[in-house]
């Protein structure tokens, strides 16, 4: 960083905020210029200060939610959304929703839900003891999580996801499925609310599978905007039957996901700098879902005495555990079971 720039630095620091400060001016300089080299980023006069700012505020968050953790839990680290802001970041990376049309929500409510039998507590800490995950079968090959930019396509990737590890289970190709052909064609008149990079819902996805088809992401290439795409053009791999929904409680998602991974949805708001270790109720964060994921399997962690499920996120490979997230199962952490879980059925 040449001597003006870092002199600018100073000068935005000292101007900006009378508030304590964690850090030195330098060092927030240092890390500051470190995280620039490290991502890449090249900012416009009138966005540096800005930036600066947003990336000052973050560290501070994640020095003092560091000192707060215990053994085992949620740890918090400069990633690549350490210059955006909640609202920046909310507005980029977030956009599970679900249909607010009556029509649409009536015949959420008709179908048949899938609700594991009641077992008791020591059962159902047995299972969480002996673990169960996923990625041991290495179904989501040949891709680790892929980051979906700056677009609100979570519900897309985590359709997209689901799938691509049915046909994996059922002994089909490990062929990486196209997002961008829900994000472009699975917008529907009767389904307002799925507008491909502005938010959407896993009905949205998987009914456009059951009508049109799932394509190979080589086909129809991911673009992080919404584009037009022709259809009658492309040859599907194939369609599904159907979806199946699953109970909001802890021993039903357990009990499916062994079946298939389940497009669950969250609330996402703390997890802009997560690290890794296990998220818990304790962060009480907001049980409203924005952000739709994979969950893959779940398991006990010894240092933090919790129960986890592990997720799978669309953020990129570099953040959280490569890719991955650990959440609290027990309760409602983030709103993790206030939706239902979802999972495609194959023909």
């Amino acid at each position: 960083m040449r001597l003006a720039t870092i002199l600018f630095v100073v000068v935005v620091l000292c101007l900006a905020s009378s508030e304590a400060w964690l850090f030195k001016d330098n060092e927030y300089v240092k890390m500051f210029q470190q995280f620039i080299s490290k991502f890449k980023r090249a900012y416009s006069t009138s966005a540096f200060a800005q930036k600066l700012m947003a990336f000052k505020a973050n560290v501070d968050k994640i020095t003092s939610l560091n000192k707060a953790a215990k053994a085992g839990t949620a740890t918090f680290g400069v990633n690549d959304f350490s210059d955006l802001t909640l609202a920046e970041f909310k507005a980029s990376y977030m956009g599970a929703k679900i249909g607010s049309t009556a029509s649409f929500l009536e015949s959420l409510e008709a179908m048949d839900v899938e609700a594991a039998e009641d077992i008791s507590a020591e059962a159902l800490q047995e299972g969480f003891d002996a673990g169960f995950d996923w990625r041991a079968k290495n179904i989501f090959a040949p891709t680790a999580p892929r980051d979906q930019g700056r677009c609100g396509s979570c519900w897309a990737w985590t359709a997209a996801g689901t799938i691509q590890a049915a046909v994996a289970i059922s002994g089909g190709s490990k062929t990486e499925l196209s997002v961008q052909a829900f994000v472009s064609g699975a917008t529907t008149s009767s389904i307002a609310d799925c507008r491909g990079c502005n938010g959407g819902y896993s009905t949205c996805a998987y009914d456009f599978a059951i009508k049109t088809g799932y394509f190979s992401a080589s086909a129809a290439p991911y673009k992080g905007k919404n584009v037009q795409m022709d259809f009658s053009k492309l040859t599907p791999l194939g369609k599904i039957a159907g979806y199946q929904k699953v109970e909001r409680n802890v021993n039903s998602f357990t009990t499916a996901v062994k079946t298939n991974p389940l497009f669950v949805t969250l609330n996402a708001d703390e997890l802009q700098l997560y690290k890794g270790g296990v998220f818990g109720k304790e962060k009480n964060c907001s049980t409203a879902f924005n952000h739709a994921v994979i969950l893959v399997g779940y398991g006990a962690d010894a240092a933090s005495q919790k129960n986890f499920y592990v997720i799978r996120n669309s953020w990129g490979g570099t953040w959280g555990e490569k890719g991955y997230f650990r959440i609290e199962a027990d309760g409602n952490t983030c709103g993790i079971h206030t939706n239902y879980g979802w999972y495609p059925k194959l023909k």
